[in-house]
């Protein structure tokens, strides 16, 4: 560890020293991140050091160590080179050797993805991989050059992964001296001709096709050396006319043919050294190349000759041709009639190596342009752009979601006034409004809130984007529900409110109620005079008795009218929408009306209507949200009765002249009677009482339970009154909890809702109390849900059992909890506690008598998208193109086990009979089957029956073919799979089996008619036409002979035809056309 920590030190090091030489050297900008670099890869003892100073590049060390007392030292981590902008990286052994430390020197020195990917093409990328030719040889050479290309390779293929981009791989062999005669063969080459590049160049690695990539390689690599080989023999004979020294020349000679030795393992060793990954990016071969040291002999002249030579001109760095110049260059020098005068020092020279890195790397404008973009610059690329297009695609999603919410506003606005106008001129002002016009007005009325809640929280983000208009719509709308609210429900209730104020009598009969009257002429006149007075929970009800006047209307419709009202009672606080003068002539006839009952129910009234504006009244189904959907609460209960309005109440009863005056704005200025204040505090605390309890047996006797439409609805419904916030519970908790007072005979009055729920569990409704009933309603929601939640859906009686015997058990449970229950024989609040209890289970009851056809049909639908789906394919469907798999068949036919037995016996065994091989609708069934239905029903069980005879598990068929004369065929031969009949031949009976069916033809007059596959067999009989069926499954059918689609015709003109009887038990199934037009209908009752 603490080895692997110093060498991480030394590379940081090194890294920095040359990062600091480079900006110390005022070149800006210029890093190891964006200078061109190669990587100088490669085994010890393989002269990299070397090859970089013997070069003609000229490389300056910029950071490591490269010369120790004046000898080439061996490089420990890294060694890093600038010269001509070009950084080169040479490895160490303690890179070499470490995978995470050559990992970190590729990743301090990539090019970044920012700048790659925004300021054009990244910086040069390449790797020079030096390996000594004394690898080559050897006893072991072919092991150890395989360890080396593997171990390199990696490398390489790690680099190319880290950069993102093919890498180009140029390959130094040095130490090229140790191949045999390679001395004897350069010693007589010129000083110009030792400076050129001793190598190939091969380019094409792309695979043929039928070949693998490591045959490719191979054979590019081969021919690229072959061609090195060519031009080595070709040097043989210029050389050997400079050779003086007779046996240094046969040496001579001998050396391309040491050269031809090394040919296959130096080809497997580049195709492991650069073998490419399937996964991420790999490097590419771009050349190898060869370099030695040879004796040199410098001259210093000391006199100058007569003339001089002309230098060899240089050649194409990528060219194997090298020394084409050798036999110009021989004439050259024996033409020369006067040598100079020089002196001779023997010297070792680095052949074939000055102009490697200038000219065979940096010159190689392919490689180096394609190694430019790096696979993490394009990653960038893709993520920015990729990133922006979403953003704006998200942008116009926004708009549209926000132009479309928007526009459905205004939209449902619009159709809503239509509807509604459309229905006001038809009806008459004073009509009772229907209940389809009230949810109209409704839908405007939520709309109307939405904008109000969205003008002082803003709307959502669906609807903004600078697009938002709703705020401009507000007026608009407000305007349109008043004028509809005014012509739907107002006029008509103040018409009413003041044909009852003005047909009162001067004074009132014996026993006549003051609170309706004063109740009348205060909701009359905060609709017109005084809106400040108005309140949801006193002016709804009010108005609504009123709007309806006696009419018989359910209590939805009454629900819906009341709400209604209710948002008009809270708008006049914030804005009176009308400015509506009173009939004064009515107000003062009630108000002399309501005079003549003397002081006590003005004072009673009057102290009620204080101990509501002290206390909030109770509106059930706006104070628990979502409670409507299951029990309807209309009755709204005054502040008054409840526990702080029975505490309000107490001390106005004992100080009851405070109240004398009454509501003046509701009474005018009506003098109050004489009151006999002895007998008033009795008086009153009796009346209240009296009207406590009235009003809790109202708020009970009006409630109940939604009935549910459907089975599944039914479940829902029984799902919330068994949860935790039992809507039902409480309700019941509710009205436990307000006449639980001091007053013992108003708590007594209330003993069965108090028992049910106990008072103090406001938050927490099922208690030991009511767990048995609780349960009841869960296992009946189970029984409920188990059937509604199969794929077959709830048909029959056999389905229902289960949920009526739940029923039946929820019902007992019910009644035992209500056994608890004191008998109120005055009121019966027992019983109406009961039947409350009782309502959720008795509305599942009602859906029990027959599951009716709508839950048959929906039961069915499922069943009918399996069945189709296979039907749609052929053999069933002749037109289809996609066929059915035997498996699929099997699913769907199979007795017992397949999709159709299953369906029949879960829901058509208590509706169907069997009759033989047919079925029938049973006697009195208990819903009627639709005949469609039925009869694709015993389509698909003959279907079946021939598929799957007695005891088969795989789709099967036997059938029977007899050859008909037919006139003009010589021969026929009809095969099914191995089963075959000839011309002549008997009638013969064929078994079809899906496991096993592969092809079946017939061949007449050598005309073929050939199918393949499963369903074969059923193709070419498909082909075939019916001309007549004499008796049951029995066939004639006939083929037409075609050729290139043209019938072939007798010598007469008629077409020749080869003629088969088809039959047996699978002939109705294989007859041409048979199986047409089979589909499930969805309707299974009717």
């Amino acid at each position: 560890m603490r080895n692997k920590t110093a060498n991480t030190s030394m590379l940081d090091a090194l890294l920095r020293e040359a990062e600091n030489k480079l900006g110390s050297a005022g070149r800006k900008g210029k890093t190891l991140h964006t200078l061109p670099m190669l990587y100088l890869l490669g085994d010890t003892n393989a002269a990299k050091t070397t090859a970089v100073l013997r070069t003609d590049w000229n490389a300056e060390l910029i950071a490591g160590e490269a010369m120790r007392d004046g000898e080439v030292c061996p490089t420990s981590t890294l060694n890093l080179w600038f010269a001509d902008g070009v950084l080169l990286a040479e490895t160490g052994a303690a890179l070499n050797d470490s995978p995470a430390q050559r990992r970190r020197l590729f990743a301090k020195t990539r090019p970044g993805s920012w700048r790659t990917s925004f300021r054009g093409d990244a910086p040069l990328r390449a790797a020079v991989v030096c390996v000594s030719c004394e690898r080559l040889l050897g006893a072991n050479a072919a092991s150890e050059l395989a360890a080396l290309a593997a171990k390199t390779g990696e490398q390489l293929r790690e680099l190319a992964k880290f950069l993102g981009t093919a890498v180009p791989v140029y390959v130094l062999f040095t130490k090229a001296d140790r191949i045999p005669f390679f001395a004897a063969w350069v010693r007589n080459l010129s000083t110009d001709e030792a400076s050129l590049l001793l190598g190939a160049a091969p380019r094409d690695f792309s695979v043929r096709p039928g070949s693998t990539w490591a045959e490719t390689a191979s054979a590019t690599i081969l021919q690229s050396y072959d061609g090195l080989l060519s031009d080595l023999q070709g040097t043989r004979l210029p050389l050997l006319a400079r050779e003086t020294d007779g046996p240094v020349a046969a040496e001579n000679y001998e050396f391309p043919r040491e050269m031809r030795k090394l040919r296959n393992s130096l080809s497997a060793f580049l195709i492991e050294l650069v073998r490419p990954s399937q996964l991420h990016a790999s490097p590419l071969l771009r050349g190898f190349y060869f370099t030695g040291v040879r004796a040199h002999m410098v001259e210093q002249i000391i006199s100058e000759a007569a003339a001089t030579p002309k230098a060899i001109a240089q050649q194409d760095a990528g060219a194997t041709r090298i020394f084409s110049a050798l036999s110009a260059q021989q004439g050259a020098a024996s033409a020369d009639s006067f040598a100079p005068r020089t002196s001779s020092k023997k010297t070792a020279q680095w052949t074939f190596l000055p102009r490697f890195f200038p000219q065979a790397v940096l010159r190689d404008a392919a490689a180096l342009a394609g190694s430019g973009t790096t696979r993490q610059a394009s990653l960038f690329q893709r993520f920015v752009y990729g990133t922006a297009a979403a953003l704006l695609l998200l942008l116009l999603i926004a708009f549209t979601v926000s132009y479309s919410n928007n526009h459905t506003i205004e939209k449902q606005l619009n159709a809503a006034d239509q509807q509604l106008a459309h229905n006001e001129a038809v009806g008459g002002a004073n009509e009772l409004a229907a209940m389809s016009q009230l949810e109209q007005l409704d839908i405007l009325r939520s709309h109307l809130v939405q904008l109000e809640q969205w003008q002082r929280e803003g709307a959502p983000l669906g609807y903004r984007w600078g697009l938002y208009h709703g705020n401009t719509l507000l007026a608009p709308a407000r305007r349109l529900y008043f004028e509809h609210f005014r012509a739907l429900l107002l006029t008509r209730t103040q018409n009413n409110l003041i044909a009852e104020l003005g047909g009162l009598p001067a004074t009132p009969p014996q026993n006549a109620d003051y609170n309706s009257t004063y109740e009348a002429l205060r909701g009359y006149l905060i609709t017109t005079s005084y809106p400040q007075y108005s309140t949801s929970a006193f002016l709804a009800p009010v108005l609504t008795n009123h709007w309806q006047n006696g009419a018989t209307i359910s209590s939805e419709h009454r629900a819906l009218a009341q709400r209604q009202f209710a948002f008009y009672a809270d708008e006049l606080t914030l804005n009176n929408p009308y400015s509506i003068r009173p009939v004064d002539t009515s107000v003062n006839q009630a108000r002399t009306y309501l005079a003549g009952f003397g002081g006590f129910e003005r004072i009673y009234q009057s102290i009620l209507t204080a101990a509501s504006r002290q206390t909030a009244s109770i509106d059930f189904n706006a104070q628990f949200p979502h409670s409507a959907e299951t029990i309807l609460e209309p009755h709204i209960v005054l502040g008054a009765f409840t526990p702080s309005g029975y505490t309000f109440m107490q001390n106005a009863l004992a100080h009851p002249e405070v109240y004398f005056r009454g509501e003046a704005w509701v009474l005018g200025d009506k003098a109050p009677a004489t009151i006999d204040t002895g007998s008033l505090k009795q008086q009153l605390t009796t009346r209240y009482d009296t009207d406590y309890i009235t009003t809790w047996r109202a708020f009970l006797d009006q409630a109940h339970v939604v009935k549910a439409r459907s089975l599944a609805e039914a479940g829902t419904k029984l799902g919330i009154v068994s949860g935790t916030n039992s809507p039902l519970l409480a309700l019941i908790q509710t009205a436990s909890y307000n006449t639980s007072v001091q007053d013992k005979s108003i708590s007594d009055a209330f003993q069965a809702p108090q028992t049910l729920v106990p008072p103090a569990n406001k938050d927490q409704y099922l208690t030991a109390s009511n767990k048995n009933y609780v349960d009841g309603l869960l296992t009946l929601r189970s029984s409920i849900q188990q059937v509604t939640a199969s794929p077959s859906g709830a048909l029959g009686p056999a389905a229902a059992a289960p949920i009526a015997s739940a029923a039946s058990a929820a019902h007992l449970a019910a009644q035992q909890t209500a056994q608890a229950f004191h008998i109120d024989a005055q009121a019966h609040t027992d019983a109406v506690t009961l039947a409350l209890m009782e309502a959720p289970i008795t509305s599942a009851d009602a859906l029990l008598r027959g599951l009716g056809p709508a839950e048959a049909n929906a039961g069915s639908r499922s069943f009918c998208s399996v069945v189709n789906g296979l039907f749609s394919k052929f053999p069933f469907n002749p037109a289809s193109s996609v066929q059915a798999t035997p498996a699929e068949v099997t699913a769907v036919l199979q007795p017992n086990s397949g999709e159709l037995w299953q369906f029949y016996n879960t829901n058509l065994k208590s509706l169907l009979v069997q009759q033989g091989t047919h079925y029938s609708e049973a006697p009195n069934p208990p819903i009627r089957v639709n005949p469609a239905f039925l009869r694709f029903f015993n389509r698909a069980a003959d279907l079946s029956a021939a598929f799957f005879p007695a005891g088969a598990t795989a789709p099967s068929l036997t059938f029977t073919l007899h050859n008909l004369p037919s006139n003009g065929v010589q021969k026929a031969t009809l095969k099914v799979d191995s089963q075959t009949l000839a011309l002549k031949d008997p009638p013969k009976q064929f078994t079809w089996q899906a496991a096993n069916a592969a092809n079946a033809s017939l061949t007449a007059n050598d005309l073929p008619l050939t199918f393949t596959g499963v369903w074969a067999v059923f193709e070419m009989l498909d082909k075939g036409k019916i001309e007549r069926s004499i008796t049951p499954n029995t066939y004639d059918l006939s083929f037409a002979l075609e050729l290139a689609n043209t019938p072939v015709r007798a010598p007469d003109g008629t077409p020749i035809v080869v003629d088969y009887e088809l039959s047996g038990p699978g002939a109705s199934v294989l007859a041409p056309g048979s199986m047409s037009g089979l589909r499930c209908v969805d309707s299974v009752a009717r």
